[in-house]
């Protein structure tokens, strides 16, 4: 026996001895019959699992509902990770649910670097599946991203898709493990920035980039990168992408047309600032005869000498973005457009050419835009006649006045001539750009167009265009009118003179139904100084007008406004905490420091 003593009792209390210490066998055998009922319990509850129908469904099945689970929303993904997870939920299920979950390779063939640990155990699970790449960060990648970047490049073999795309000081520390073969890769995009530099030297690839072995290789996009020309990548491609800050690694003309010959199939090619600088006439020439969309940015010389190289089908929608410096005279910087006039000429002509109708081939839409530079936007008829084809838009970034401004925009729609068919027009521009008699005429000449809309201050302009009149008594601008839309307009621009926007259009509304070329439709949209009394006006002469309600811009005078200023000034002063006395400011230290310093 042996005691225990009891404090502040004088008594003393005796515990039995224990007579021996138990059997671990019998303990262990006892664990065992525990486990084996528990793997019993669990054996019947999957048995139970499997009378379910939706047990009944084949792996293959089941593998192909879980691969549309992990499609996610790409809105969701770009603002919270955990969307892009949301479909791991299917392998918590039960144990024939994770089983093929993990059998799936596909499933886990799109690692995520978000979660770098991850990498190594998803490349397991995908064994030799083709797999994606996907590393998209504006910051700098840090080491653990960066290793698991690597590790996932070492399965270059099996890589269909390579999205790289962060800065330059992090994709040059990766650049080594890509050169490997790639045998499966269909897609590669690479994007370098460097934001302490404003036009940064691309990355200059190797020829042999990726040992010269992408035989799957279709899509390329590159920006501020330099592959050269020559580069065994640049074979068999069906959309190139090339973008720089600069025309340093600009191609000859010889290497342009060399390296395009290669693409026969080629749908899509973009190019920003890799254009040939050559201006002499040659006569090397490259046939696309599958391309979709172009799209050229760069100096006017050098989008001019491309298209004057390349020829499409009529039907390719085309962008231009032509850059014009602005070096000397106003009049030496309007005439410095002028090589882009001949390869817009020669496109249209073979538009024309091509068409199969009279319909077909049509330029139906045009929209004129000198809101800066210069932005034409010609649109085609479908060939079923119902819809509009977005066909050329020409921009031209330069600074004129407006007067030059509108005489070069005639000369653009000039060289897109025929547009006796449009019937769909919009102009956006300042004040004085329409009235220029060049560009005046030539909108003059558009006599089936049904549908104007009118953008910001050349609304006088344009509604004094609208109510000349022929000797004959027909009015002598667009007799084929119906729809007059208004959007953006200031009813109120210039108080102090005698005719005013409500006034003119007013004018040209009776003026017009009066020549029988009425207006039957009236559209007016985000105006300005416009008030229920003004559109009453209106729907006096027009049955049909379509206010957004918009009352912005026409309210107090300038002279109250004033006052109101004044009597705010003299009011008395309020702290920045009264101001802010409404807010929930608990949270603020925690995300934005401390709420204010005086």
């Amino acid at each position: 026996m042996f005691t225990v003593p009891v404090t502040g009792s004088p008594k003393t209390h005796f515990l039995p001895k224990p007579t021996g210490t138990p059997d671990k066998s019998v303990i262990h055998g006892i664990d065992q019959k525990i486990h084996q009922y528990e793997d019993a319990i669990r054996e019947l509850r999957s048995h139970r699992n499997s009378l379910a129908p939706i047990s009944q469904l084949p792996p293959e099945m089941l593998s192909k509902i879980f691969m549309l689970c992990v499609t996610p929303n790409e809105n969701q993904a770009a603002i919270s990770p955990r969307y892009r997870w949301s479909w791991i939920k299917v392998s918590h299920i039960c144990r024939h649910w994770r089983y093929v979950a993990l059998e799936c390779r596909c499933l886990w063939s799109c690692p995520d670097f978000s979660k770098p640990a991850w990498i190594p155990e998803m490349l397991k699970r995908s064994r030799m599946a083709p797999i994606t790449i996907r590393v998209t960060d504006e910051s700098p990648l840090g080491i653990r991203t960066m290793n698991a970047v690597n590790t996932a490049l070492e399965h270059l073999s099996r890589v269909e898709e390579l999205t790289l795309s962060t800065l330059q000081i992090s994709i040059q520390k990766v650049l080594p493990a890509m050169n490997r073969s790639a045998p499966r890769l269909h897609t590669l995009c690479l994007s370098a920035s460097d934001p302490a530099h404003w036009a940064s030297p691309a990355v200059v690839l190797q020829k042999d980039f990726m040992k010269g072995d992408t035989p799957s290789l279709t899509h390329l996009e590159l920006k501020d990168f330099h592959l050269p020309w020559n580069s065994p990548l640049l074979t068999n491609l069906t959309c190139l992408k090339l973008f720089q800050s600069d025309s340093s690694s600009s191609p000859t003309l010889e290497e342009f047309v060399e390296t395009l010959s290669r693409m026969p199939g080629l749908e899509t090619l973009e190019l920003k600032n890799v254009l040939p600088t050559e201006t002499v006439s040659s006569s090397q020439e490259v046939i696309l005869s599958h391309l979709r969309n172009i799209r050229l940015e760069g100096k006017v010389e050098a989008c001019a000498g491309a298209l004057n190289h390349i020829t499409f089908p009529s039907t390719t929608t085309i962008l231009l973005i032509a850059l014009i410096p602005a070096i000397g005279s106003q009049a030496q910087v309007q005439e410095s457009v002028t090589p882009i006039f001949k390869p817009i000429s020669k496109i249209r002509h073979r538009s024309v050419g091509d068409s199969t109708s009279s319909e077909s081939g049509s330029i139906i839409m045009l929209n004129i835009s000198c809101d800066g530079g210069i932005d034409i936007t010609a649109g085609l008829s479908t060939p079923d006649g119902h819809s509009i084809l977005s066909w050329m838009n020409i921009s031209v970034v330069i600074f004129l006045e407006p007067k030059r401004k509108a005489q070069l925009a005639a000369k653009i729609c000039q060289a897109l001539s025929p547009l006796s068919r449009v019937r769909h027009l919009s102009i956006n521009a300042s004040r004085g750009f329409v009235s220029t008699k060049v560009l005046g005429k030539q909108l003059s000449s558009l006599s089936q167009v049904q549908m104007l809309e009118i953008q910001n201050s050349c609304a006088l302009d344009v509604l004094k265009l609208l109510t000349r009149i022929r000797k004959s008594g027909r009015v002598a601008v667009f007799p084929s009118l119906i729809v007059l839309a208004l959007v953006n307009v200031d009813f109120d621009e210039n108080r102090e003179e005698d005719m005013e926007v409500l006034d003119l259009l007013m004018d040209c509304l009776m003026l017009r139904y009066e020549c029988k070329a009425e207006i039957q439709h009236l559209s007016l949209k985000t105006c300005t100084r416009l008030i229920d009394e003004d559109v009453w006006q209106l729907k006096e002469i027009c049955a049909d007008v379509d206010w957004d309600m918009s009352t912005t811009g026409y309210g107090e005078s300038e002279d109250e406004l004033e006052e109101d200023e004044l009597e705010e000034d003299d009011s008395e002063d309020m702290s920045l905490l009264d101001m802010f006395s409404n807010y929930d400011l608990s949270n603020y230290d925690t995300y934005y420091g401390p709420p204010f310093y005086f």
